[in-house]
C-alpha cells in the first residue's frame, strides 16, 4: 500500500501551482491523481461520454470501454517525459469553453452614469458635481470657466460589462486560468513541434485565449467576485448558467481532492483493473483466439472511475475460446491487487 502524504493545508496551493509549499511527496502524490483523471478523461472523450452542457456522463457497455483503452494509449501516447495532462479541472473548464466564448462575443452590460468631461454643446445633464466643478474654477463668467477647450464637468449614460453575471464569469474564467496556465508552462508540450496537432494542448490553448478576446470587450478589467446570491442571468441565461453550474462542480471537484486524496490506492487498483482486463483481451485476439467479455452497463463517476448500478466495477470476466477449448478468466480486485484467475473449461 502506497504512504500518503498529508493534505495540504490550502487547496489554492495546488489550484495557483505553488508548487514551493508542497513537499515532494505531496506534489508526487497529486501528479498521480492528475494521472488517474487523465486515463479517464481520455477514455470519457473517445467515447463520447461527457456530456457538453449538462453535468454527468452518457453510459456505454463494459467491453465498448475495455476495447478503447489500446486505442486512446495509442493516440495520446507522447515521449515527453512531462506532458500535457487532462484531469477534473481542464474537463471543467472544456465544458464551460463553447458557453464563455459566446458570452465573450456578446457580454450582457447594464447602463450606468460615469463622470467625465464633455464638450458644452453635448452636455445632456447638470448635477451637482458639475456646480462644485464650476465654482471651483476661478473666473467670474461660466464662459470663462469652459475655456480652452469648451468642456464642462458632467456624466454620461453608458453600458459597462460591470454586472454580476459578468464578476461571476471573470471569477470561474481567472480560478482555471491560473492552474491551466501553469499546467502548459510545467509540460513540455509549450515547446513541442508537434503541439499544433496535438488535441490536449490546442484544446487548452483555445481557453487561455479568451483572455485576450476578454480585452476588446472590457470583461478583462471587470473585478472577479463570487455571486452570492446568483441572480436572474446565472439562473436562466443558457450560456452564464453554464458558467454558474461549472462554478459549482468546480468547487466540488476542490473538495472532492480531499477524498480522492485519501482513496488514491484504490482509484489506482480500479484504473489497473481496466488497462489489465485490456491486455487479457489484446493478448487473446493476436494469439487468434475468440474472445468475449460479460457484458454490463457501465458510466463514469468523478472520483470513482467506472460503476455499474452506482458500484464500482471491481472485476471483468472474459470468456476466452481456442478451438474446443473454453476458458473464462476472472481479473478482479483482491486484498489490495490485481490478480487474475481462471475457471474449468466450459
Amino acid at each position: 500500500m502506497l504512504n500518503k502524504p498529508a493534505l495540504p493545508n490550502k487547496i489554492d496551493y495546488i489550484i495557483n501551482g505553488e508548487t514551493d509549499k508542497l513537499s515532494p511527496a505531496q506534489v508526487l502524490w497529486y501528479d498521480l491523481l492528475r494521472a488517474v483523471d487523465s486515463f479517464y478523461f481520455c477514455l470519457n472523450n473517445r467515447l463520447e461520454l461527457t456530456q457538453r452542457l449538462q453535468r454527468g456522463y452518457n453510459h456505454t457497455t463494459l467491453s465498448r470501454y475495455i476495447n478503447e483503452i489500446a486505442a486512446a494509449a495509442e493516440e495520446t501516447a507522447c515521449v515527453s517525459e512531462r506532458p500535457l495532462r487532462h484531469d477534473e479541472f481542464t474537463q471543467i473548464a472544456l465544458k464551460a469553453l463553447p458557453a464563455i466564448e459566446k458570452i465573450v462575443i456578446n457580454p450582457r452590460t447594464r447602463l450606468v452614469k460615469e463622470s467625465c468631461k464633455q464638450h458644452v454643446s453635448r452636455v445632456r445633464e447638470v448635477s451637482h458635481k458639475t456646480v462644485e466643478w464650476l465654482a471651483q474654477r476661478p473666473q467670474e463668467k461660466i464662459e470663462d470657466k469652459i475655456k480652452p477647450n469648451n468642456t464642462v464637468l458632467t456624466r454620461k449614460t453608458v453600458f459597462s460589462p460591470d454586472t454580476v453575471e459578468n464578476r461571476a464569469l471573470r471569477y470561474f474564467y481567472g480560478r482555471l486560468y491560473k492552474y491551466i496556465s501553469m499546467l502548459v508552462e510545467k509540460s513540455e508540450c509549450a515547446d513541442c513541434g508537434k503541439r499544433d496537432g496535438c488535441s490536449r494542448v490546442s484544446e487548452l490553448q483555445g481557453f487561455l485565449w479568451i483572455k485576450n478576446a476578454m480585452r476588446k470587450t472590457g470583461l478583462n478589467d471587470v473585478r472577479e467576485q463570487v455571486a452570492a446570491v446568483p441572480n436572474n442571468a446565472l439562473l436562466c441565461d443558457k450560456y452564464y448558467s453554464v458558467v454558474r453550474r461549472e462554478t459549482e462542480n468546480m468547487k466540488k471537484v476542490e473538495e472532492r481532492i480531499e477524498r480522492k486524496w485519501n482513496k488514491l490506492p484504490e482509484l489506482l487498483l480500479r484504473m489497473e483493473l481496466l488497462i489489465k482486463s485490456a491486455d487479457t483481451v489484446g493478448d487473446a485476439v493476436l494469439a487468434g483466439k475468440e474472445v468475449k467479455i460479460f457484458e454490463r452497463v457501465v458510466t463514469y463517476q468523478d472520483g470513482v472511475g467506472i460503476v455499474c448500478g452506482g458500484k464500482p466495477v471491481e472485476s471483468v470476466k472474459i470468456l476466452v475460446k481456442d478451438g474446443r477449448k473454453t476458458v473464462i478468466k476472472t481479473i478482479k480486485i483482491k486484498n489490495d491487487r490485481v490478480g487474475a484467475e481462471e475457471e474449468a473449461d466450459v
